[in-house]
C-alpha cells in the first residue's frame, strides 16, 4: 500500500517543484498531495489522510505547526537548487552586483548561501523580499530568484530564474526511511545530480569562462562522494578522476588525466558506448581480479552533440553488504514478514482449503483468527496473509503474549511516556500498536493475554487508537488485526478466562489450520522438505519407519516432525537408510519401542513359533476377540479403535498394532477390507481363536 507524501510550502511554485521532484524519483511509491499556505492558510480537508508531511523551510512550519496532526511524522526540509541551474549563470560577470529575490529573509539568506556553495563567490548579493527596510537599489539590473519572478522589483531588466529549489540528498534518505523504501533509490537520484554537475564541470573545463574557484568547489562535491567517478571527453581522454576512483582502481588521477581510457583500463573501454549513443546501466567489470558495478551515460550539449561519457564504478562486495545490511537492519526492526503461501508444504485437501480461505480473507479488512495446535504453522500463515494482503507494504509486527512477562505486556502493546513509571525510556516509546500503524499486527497465543490487557484490546479493536501509558493524549491508528490460539478460546470463554466481546471482535474471521495427523499425505513431503533444508536431500526411510511416521499422532505437529527429521540427518550416516532405532529416545519410549521388539518385528517369525509365548498368546486373543466382536455386528475394526478397547487390559503402541495386524493377515486369520472397512476375522482365525480359548483353560490356575 503506498504511503501518502504531503508538501507544504509558501507558494505554489514551491509546492510543484519539490512536488514534481517526488514524482520524478519516488512516482511509483507513493501518493503526493500539497498545500501553499499562500493560496489557503486554511489546512485542506485531506491533510488528515496523509502519513508523512514535507516541509519547504522552518517559517512554514512555524506558521502551521499547530494546525498539523500531532502524531504523524513532519520533514522539514533541507533544500538546494538544481545542479542543472548552474548553466543559467554562466552568462554573468563576475563581480557583477545581483538582487537574489525570495519570500523571507530565510529563504533569500538560503538561497545565497547555496549559490556561494557552488562558487558563485565573485558576485555582490544584495538579498530582496517583500517587506525589506531599506530603498531600493535601483541601479542594480539583474535579479536571480527560484520560480518567484512575480516578486521581482519593476526596475530590473534581467531575470535568471533558477526554478524552484528542491529537496537535498539528505532530505531524501530521511524521506526514505520513513517511507521504508529501498535507501538503493538514493543511488539513482545521487546519480541524476552527478551527471549534471559533471556536465557543468565539462561545460567549465572547454569555456573557460569560470573562476578556478568554481572548477576547484565542483572537485570538491565529486570527492566527497563514496563511488568511483570517473569520465571521458567525445576522444574517451580522461577529464575527471575522483579520490574514490583513486582508492578503488589503486592509480593518481595524474597518472591518468588526459590519457585514453581504454589504454589504462581496456576492462571499461567506453568508446563503443560512445559511438552508439547508448550508456552502461548495471554491467559487471572484473578488474584485477575484482567484480565492480560499472554504470555509465553519455553527456550531451544543448546542440545535441555528444561531449564525453560520465560513469561510477562500485564494487560489487560494497553492494552486496549494503543488501544484507538493509535487509538485516529491516529483520532486526520486526517489521517485515518473512513467509509467504509458496513456503507453506504440502497439498493435503485439508491444508489447501486453509490456504484457500485464508487469501480470501487476506483481501479484506477484517480481523483474523488462527485456531491451530502448537507447532501446526499459526505464524507462517500470519506472515503468508500479510504478504498477499492490500497492507503487504507496511509494517508486520509479531507479538507472542506468552514470550512476553505480564509485566511488560501493556507497556509494549501501547507504548509509554516518559516518566511513566522506572526505568522507563527517556522521551517515551511507541507501542507495537503505533509501529504496525497502516500494516499488520500478529497477536499469537491471545488466550495467554491477562484481563486487564484484553480488556485495553478491545478497546483497540473498537476505537482503532491507542493511549500510552503515562499520557492522556489519544493515538489514531490504522491496523490489521490477525490473532492466533492454540487453546480453545469458547472453552476459555465458558470458564470466565477470556472475554466473551473480545472473542466476538478476533474471530470475525475464522481459520482452522490442520493438524499434521489430519494430513497425513504430507507427512512424507514434509520429511523430504526438512532433510533437504538440513543438505540431506537423499535421506531414505525403512519401510517400518515410513509406517510409523505416517501413522503417529504428531502432538508437536509440523515442528515435532522437523525436530525428528534433523535428529535423523545428524545420526544416520549417510548412504545407510534411517529406520526405527534412530529415531529420538523420547519418541521410542512413547511408542514402546524397544531393540528387541524391533528386531522380531522385522524378523517376521510364524505366528506359530510366537504363541509359544503365554503373553503373546493373550495379546492375539484379545486382538481376534476384538475384531470377532466388530465382526458379528457386520462391520470391520480399525487399528486406532483396537488400541482404545485395549487399552483396559494391555498396554499396545500403534506400531506393534499394527506389526501384529500385518502377520494375523499374512497368516490368513483376519482380512481387511479395499475401502475404509477396517479388519474382519475370518474362519481360520475363529478356529485360531478357539484354540487359544481352550489352551488357556487347560492351564493351571497360579
Amino acid at each position: 500500500m503506498k504511503k501518502t507524501v504531503c508538501v507544504v510550502g509558501h507558494t505554489e511554485s514551491t509546492c510543484n517543484y519539490i512536488t514534481h521532484q517526488l514524482l520524478k524519483f519516488l512516482g511509483q511509491h507513493i501518493n503526493l498531495t500539497s498545500w501553499s499556505i499562500a493560496q489557503s492558510s486554511i489546512p485542506p480537508p485531506f491533510l488528515g489522510m496523509a502519513d508523512i508531511f514535507v516541509v519547504s523551510n522552518r517559517n512554514v512550519w512555524r506558521s502551521v505547526e499547530s494546525q498539523f496532526p500531532a502524531e504523524k511524522p513532519v520533514l522539514i526540509a533541507n533544500r538546494v537548487l538544481g545542479p542543472e541551474c548552474l548553466d543559467k549563470l554562466f552568462s554573468l560577470e563576475p563581480g557583477s552586483k545581483v538582487n537574489v529575490v525570495g519570500t523571507t529573509e530565510e529563504t533569500v539568506s538560503n538561497t545565497i548561501s547555496i549559490l556561494q556553495s557552488f562558487g558563485f563567490r565573485d558576485f555582490q548579493f544584495v538579498p530582496y523580499y517583500p517587506g525589506i527596510l531599506g530603498k531600493i537599489d535601483e541601479e542594480i539590473s539583474v535579479a536571480i530568484t527560484t520560480g518567484l519572478s512575480h516578486l521581482v522589483p519593476k526596475h530590473i531588466k534581467t531575470i535568471i530564474d533558477l526554478g524552484g529549489k528542491g529537496l537535498n540528498l539528505s532530505t531524501f534518505a530521511e524521506l526514505l526511511q520513513y517511507l521504508g523504501v529501498p535507501m538503493t533509490i538514493l543511488n539513482d537520484i545521487s546519480h541524476f545530480y552527478l551527471e549534471t554537475i559533471l556536465y557543468n564541470t565539462q561545460k567549465i573545463r572547454t569555456m573557460g569562462q569560470q573562476s578556478e574557484r568554481l572548477k576547484n568547489n565542483m572537485e570538491v562535491i565529486l570527492d566527497t562522494v563514496d563511488e568511483a567517478i570517473l569520465a571521458v571527453d567525445e576522444k574517451t581522454d580522461v577529464i575527471l578522476w575522483n579520490q574514490a576512483a583513486e582508492s578503488i582502481l589503486k592509480i593518481n588521477h595524474q597518472q591518468v588525466l588526459g590519457r585514453k581510457l581504454n589504454s589504462i583500463f581496456p576492462e571499461i573501454d567506453l568508446s563503443g558506448y560512445l559511438e552508439q549513443r547508448i550508456g552502461v546501466n548495471h554491467e559487471i567489470r572484473s578488474i584485477a581480479d575484482k567484480h565492480y558495478f560499472l554504470n555509465a551515460n553519455v553527456i550531451i550539449n544543448n546542440g545535441r552533440s555528444v561531449d564525453g561519457m560520465v560513469a561510477t564504478l562500485r564494487p560489487i562486495q560494497e553492494i552486496q553488504e549494503l543488501d544484507v545490511q538493509i535487509r538485516q537492519e529491516l529483520k532486526n526492526n520486526g517489521k517485515t514478514a518473512k513467509y509467504k503461501f509458496e513456503n507453506i508444504v504440502g497439498n493435503s485437501p485439508a491444508l489447501n482449503k486453509s490456504i484457500l480461505l485464508s487469501k480470501r480473507f487476506a483481501q479484506t479488512e477484517l480481523t483474523i483468527l488462527l485456531e491451530a495446535e502448537t507447532g501446526a504453522g499459526k505464524e507462517l500463515f500470519a506472515h503468508s496473509i500479510h504478504n498477499v494482503s492490500p497492507r503487504r507494504n507496511g509494517p508486520f509486527i509479531a507479538v507472542n503474549f506468552a514470550a512476553i512477562p505480564e509485566s511488560l505486556v501493556e507497556s509494549e502493546l501501547f507504548g509509554y511516556e516518559s516518566g511513566a513509571f522506572t526505568g522507563a525510556r527517556k522521551g517515551g516509546k511507541p507501542g507495537l500498536f503505533e509501529e504496525a500503524h497502516m500494516g499488520t499486527i500478529f497477536l499469537d497465543e491471545i488466550g495467554s493475554a491477562s484481563s486487564e490487557v484484553q480488556n485495553r484490546l478491545l478497546r483497540v479493536l473498537e476505537e482503532h487508537e491507542v493511549r500510552r501509558i503515562g499520557s492522556g493524549k489519544i493515538t489514531p491508528i490504522d491496523v490489521r488485526v490477525i490473532a492466533a490460539s492454540n487453546v480453545n478460546l469458547e472453552t476459555l470463554v465458558a470458564k470466565g478466562k477470556f472475554r466473551e466481546d473480545l472473542f466476538y471482535r478476533l474471530c470475525s474471521l475464522p481459520i482452522t489450520i490442520p493438524p499434521l495427523r489430519n494430513r497425513r499425505e504430507d507427512i512424507l513431503t514434509l520429511v523430504r522438505h526438512f532433510a533437504g533444508k538440513h543438505s540431506r536431500p537423499k535421506l531414505t526411510l525403512t519401510p517400518e519407519l515410513t509406517d510409523f511416521l505416517t501413522h503417529y499422532d504428531w502432538p508437536g505437529n509440523v515442528r515435532e516432525l522437523q525436530n525428528i527429521v534433523q535428529f535423523l540427518c545428524s545420526v544416520v550416516e549417510k548412504g545407510r537408510q534411517a529406520d526405527l532405532q534412530d529415531i529420538p529416545p523420547y519418541l521410542q519410549r512413547k511408542a514402546n519401542i524397544t531393540d528387541d521388539s524391533i528386531s522380531s518385528m522385522e524378523a517376521a517369525p510364524a505366528l506359530a513359533d510366537l504363541l509359544v509365548d503365554p503373553r503373546t498368546a493373550e495379546l492375539i486373543a484379545g486382538i481376534l476377540t476384538e475384531i470377532k466382536n466388530k465382526s458379528l455386528l457386520l462391520s470391520g475394526v480399525g487399528w486406532q479403535t483396537l488400541i482404545k478397547q485395549m487399552d483396559n487390559r494391555l498396554k499396545i503402541s500403534e506400531h506393534q498394532m499394527k506389526k501384529w495386524l500385518k502377520l494375523l493377515k499374512q497368516s490368513g486369520y483376519v482380512e481387511t477390507g479395499k475401502t475404509r472397512q477396517g479388519t474382519r476375522i475370518t474362519p481360520k482365525g475363529e478356529e485360531l481363536l478357539a484354540r487359544l480359548a481352550a489352551k488357556k483353560e487347560t492351564e493351571p490356575r497360579v
